[in-house]
């Protein structure tokens, strides 16, 4: 392909100190069977051999471009490569996950010439680095095998139809591909927050106007020993409320009722989640500021709807946050007492 032509797809893998992992994951793009791409690899500041690893595939292949920048976090990394990138569509990957050999060419099929669509959601595997092992996580697009998604549908419709059936967003659920322009026309990009994926598939999903739905499982993330998002903390906490305020301003302005009513449900359903895990998870020196954050956030139990998300929120109402979380925490200790 040649540099200034525009190719279908431009795939943006964000880097940052991942020479343990770079020659897997270009190696998964440049190895795809469906090859009218551009690969564009964000360095964001790296301080291993990231940058050298770079510059040796660019060197062997020519649809690679190589941004350089200084470390700003994977979602100003993202914004960047999106403002450079040529494709009529762009994927974006992280630097220690890779492609199904097969899966530009699936993404392909779901965006023909005839139809533009405005973005691909996908499955993804997860690769479990403890024992090796890679398995589809819960097949949630199996409602598209069962017909309830077949052809094109708007984002809204995928919203309303995955939480009804499933009674939650899946978390693992995304917008693997998206049409630039459509991304450009409607000011989308990612936000800087410790949870950019959800912020980004939410409005990409409340402007989709056509969506596709791509039911296998060929976007493997790897799931690593040591990963910051597996370590619970206070400001993922924070960051948490931060998204779900924002998902109730985006849905606010939507006019579907329907889009409303299921996106507010899983808005409720995550608040109760986070803070029941919060509860029983954070450590004694986080309980004080914890506190205070729930109840600066507690208007979001207006939107939960199950019951045993209910009796947390009838606890607060009746003996407030304070008593709440310490009654909380003390069956909790209770319980580990007698196993």
């Amino acid at each position: 392909m040649e540099k200034d032509m525009e190719p279908l797809f431009s795939v943006i893998i964000i880097l940052y100190n991942s020479e343990k992992y770079i020659d897997q994951s270009v190696g998964s793009v440049l190895g795809q069977t469906f090859n009218d791409l551009e690969l564009l690899l964000v360095n964001d500041g790296s301080i291993d051999q990231t940058a050298s690893l770079c510059e040796k595939w660019a060197t062997a292949d020519n649809r690679i471009r190589v941004i350089e920048k200084e470390n700003g976090g994977i979602s100003d990394a993202r914004n960047t490569g999106l403002a450079n990138a040529k494709g009529k569509y762009v994927c974006f990957l992280d630097g220690d996950d890779w492609y199904d050999g097969r899966y530009l060419e699936k993404m392909s099929e779901s965006v023909r010439p005839d139809l533009v669509c405005d973005c691909v959601l996908g499955n993804v595997s997860q690769y479990r680095e403890s024992d090796g092992k890679i398995c589809a996580l819960r097949d949630q697009f199996g409602l598209e095998i069962n017909g309830y998604l077949r052809g094109c549908v708007s984002g809204q419709d995928v919203l309303a139809k995955l939480i009804k059936e499933y009674g939650t967003l899946p978390m693992q659920w995304g917008a693997r591909g998206a049409y630039r322009n459509f991304l450009l026309e409607n000011q989308i990009n990612f936000w800087d927050n410790t949870h950019e994926d959800g912020e980004f598939t939410m409005r990409v999903m409340l402007k989709a106007k056509v969506a596709k739905v791509n039911a296998e499982a060929i976007f493997i993330w790897r799931n690593r020993t040591d990963s910051t998002s597996k370590n619970f903390k206070y400001i993922w906490l924070q960051d948490n409320m931060v998204m779900l305020h924002k998902w109730i301003s985006m849905v606010d302005q939507e006019q579907n009722k329907n889009t409303k009513k299921y996106v507010k449900r899983e808005i409720g359903r995550r608040f109760a989640v986070m803070i029941i895990g919060a509860i029983m998870r954070l450590e004694e020196n986080e309980i004080s500021d914890f506190k205070r954050l729930l109840k600066e956030n507690q208007s979001l139990f207006l939107y939960t709807n199950r019951w045993g998300h209910e009796k947390l929120r009838i606890s607060i109402w009746m003996i407030g946050v304070s008593a709440t979380v310490d009654l909380y925490r003390l069956i909790k200790k209770r319980k580990l007492r007698s196993v």
